[in-house]
């Protein structure tokens, strides 16, 4: 009975007669992304914090959101008693900038979005810093009621971004 192998080549010959150096099997890409993954390990609550730092304090990221908001403005106001297409339409695309931003950042730190959620789920307590703080807060800014009311103050010139929730003396929050 013969023996089936795992790889496509039987030998380290065969890989060299087909143009693959054994260096660069070992130095395989996606092998050098996990292993640079393992060794940036950020903690947990280190990555919540760092991204709670990055919606309430980036100053860049105030910067872009700030001009796409007065730029989309005109086709809101606060007498609107229903809501466009075209508002609709912008909410999605601010959403969708707002969450390649956010997830941006986070790979920048050396973890993926999986992780993120993960520490989220983990993390249960009250503090600013926290999984549930962070979750208020970005769902609050991906709420179409929250996002119109932006829209209104951008176009009235007193935008406001990332400013965070109330937080009393017992540590609870007033978003």
């Amino acid at each position: 009975m013969e023996s089936k192998q795992t790889s496509e080549y039987k030998s380290d010959d065969d890989k060299f007669a087909k143009g693959i150096s054994i260096s660069e099997e070992k130095n395989d890409p996606e092998e050098q992304n996990r292993a640079e993954e393992k060794e940036s390990r950020i903690d947990g609550q280190d990555l919540i914090q760092k991204v709670c730092d990055f919606y309430f304090d980036d100053e860049p990221l105030q910067n872009i959101l700030e001009h796409w908001a007065v730029e989309n403005s005109k086709g809101f106001s606060p007498l609107d008693t229903e809501y466009s297409l075209e508002q609709m339409t912008l909410f999605e695309e601010f959403r969708t900038l707002l969450e390649s931003k956010l997830e941006s950042h986070v790979l920048s730190l050396g973890a993926s979005i999986e992780t993120l959620h993960n520490e989220i789920s983990r993390d249960t307590s009250k503090s600013f810093y926290s999984g549930n703080t962070l979750v208020e807060v970005i769902n609050a800014s991906v709420n179409f009621k929250n996002f119109h009311n932006m829209m209104c103050d951008a176009r009235a010139g007193e935008f406001i971004w990332g400013m965070p929730p109330l937080q009393d003396t017992q540590g609870n929050l007033h978003c």
